[in-house]
């Protein structure tokens, strides 16, 4: 059965304000429920989307 992807028009916007703050936005939650589908829903240029584990590496590496 294919599932219907529901836009979160709420978080995307909240997430689209915020940028360019100079802060990190970390969406954080239970699994499968559509953190990643948020963030590509944004329409911000040059946004980054990388696990978190990735990230530790990254700054365990400085």
């Amino acid at each position: 059965m294919k599932q219907k992807i529901l836009e979160r028009l709420g978080y995307s916007n909240r997430i689209e304000r915020m940028f360019g703050r100079g802060m990190m936005i970390a969406l954080t939650g239970q699994r499968r429920v559509g953190k990643s589908c948020v963030i590509s829903q944004t329409n911000i240029d040059g946004i980054k989307h990388i696990h978190l584990r990735d990230f530790l590496k990254m700054t365990t590496l400085v």
